[in-house]
């Protein structure tokens, strides 16, 4: 009898631990399982945060090299530096940039990979002078990943932790998210579809390999006479194929499925298409094999496009920044700054910190903010401090 009791009370000791922690040791088991499922990415790469190209090391014929994951590129370039590493030599063919169409020589893929994934399963890949691109990014970069490689993965691109993640297939917990459907040219580059007031939908190339965003030409004018776009000054780009110029304007409101944006810039163009300054406002997750667009609101969903302006056109070469262009009636030609001078300091801050991108952010701050600037012409400084000018143009 006292050996029945004991083994009673046992059994409803156990009762009792069960009713108060079960239910816990039920939701840790649960989180356990969860973070056990979580399919972790097939490669992890560490790239810069913010709106910063996402720069992958790529090992061709046992080198490393970076090379730019590029969602708006059809085909996998490497430079023209890097010719006696590739294959056979298959053809020529031609791609479109903002400052023409280019052409392009196609090599057969040599032995090359990206992490673990290997990237001669693509037959061919182009090759031509990145030169521009270097100049205009301030990265060494020798080669451009593009869809003809992408295509076979899920990518994310978090702007946030500064990471770029591939998978073989897309993680299952994507789902959960909101999703865009894309679409394909015949190039296979993917299209999202944004809206303007009075439901105006456009198609726009998600395209991590350009800086802004840019807006098909015949929209853009279609949009800047109903009064959906602030007509903007004209400014000067650099691509592949050489320099170029066109025309800005910031859009009253640009909708990406739920997300809404006011006084996005975007460039009259010959193409519709989303760059990084403004994708990194989200996290961003490609399925290419599914079909979806996942995104999410970064850190910088609500910062504001800047419409400030100094005039200036820098590009980095040989380690320097290097004025190319100055606008003729902008605030540095009135204080005589001239294409070729070297920018020594910005701000009160070397040049050499700064990247490209930090270097645009302080030169497009606030209309009426003054950037003073120590430059170098002919191995004699000078100093002037420049007042940013608004990029707007002002109704008449």
């Amino acid at each position: 009898m006292k050996k029945l009791l004991i083994g009673i009370v046992v059994v409803a000791i156990g009762v009792f631990l069960w009713a108060v922690f079960g239910k816990t040791v039920l939701h840790v088991a649960a989180a356990t399982a969860t973070i056990t499922h979580a399919q972790p990415p097939t490669e992890e790469f560490t790239v810069g945060k913010g709106p910063r190209l996402a720069l992958l090391p790529v090992i061709l014929n046992g080198k490393t090299l970076m090379f730019c994951v590029d969602t708006g590129a059809w085909k996998t370039i490497v430079d023209s530096s890097l010719r006696t590493e590739l294959g056979q030599l298959l053809g020529k063919t031609t791609t479109a940039t903002p400052s023409g169409f280019l052409e392009i020589e196609l090599y057969r893929c040599p032995h090359a990979s990206v992490g673990s994934l290997d990237l001669s399963i693509i037959e061919s890949v182009g090759c031509h002078d990145l030169t521009k691109m270097r100049y205009a990014s301030g990265e060494e970069i020798y080669g451009v990943l593009g869809m003809d490689f992408l295509k076979s993965y899920a990518v994310e691109f978090d702007f946030d932790a500064g990471k770029c993640r591939i998978w073989k297939s897309a993680p299952s917990d994507w789902a959960r998210q909101q999703s865009s459907m894309m679409t394909y040219d015949e190039s296979n580059r993917p299209f999202v579809t944004l809206t303007f007031p009075s439901s105006r939908a456009e198609q726009f190339v998600i395209d991590t390999g350009a800086n802004a965003s840019t807006l098909r030409s015949d929209v853009f004018d279609e949009l800047i006479k109903k009064g959906d776009i602030h007509p903007a000054t004209n400014h000067s780009g650099v691509a592949m194929a050489g320099t170029f110029r066109a025309q800005s304007g910031y859009a009253n409101e640009i909708q990406l499925e739920s997300f809404t944006h006011r006084n996005i810039r975007l460039d009259r163009d010959p193409f519709s298409a989303l760059g990084i300054r403004y994708l990194s406002r989200y996290k961003v997750r490609l399925d290419f094999t599914g079909g979806k667009a996942y995104f999410a609101a970064s850190s910088r969903f609500a910062v504001p496009d800047p419409i400030g302006t100094s005039g200036l056109a820098i590009l980095q070469m040989n380690g320097e920044k290097v004025v190319y262009r100055v606008e003729p009636v902008g605030p540095a030609a009135a204080l005589g700054v001239a294409p070729g001078d070297v920018v020594m300091s910005v701000a009160g801050r070397d040049a050499h910190q700064h990247d490209m991108v930090s270097l645009h952010e302080v030169l497009t701050r606030e209309p009426g903010t003054l950037v003073p600037l120590k430059l170098s012409r002919k191995g004699q400084t000078f100093e002037v401090a420049v007042q940013l000018e608004s990029r707007l143009i002002l109704s008449r």
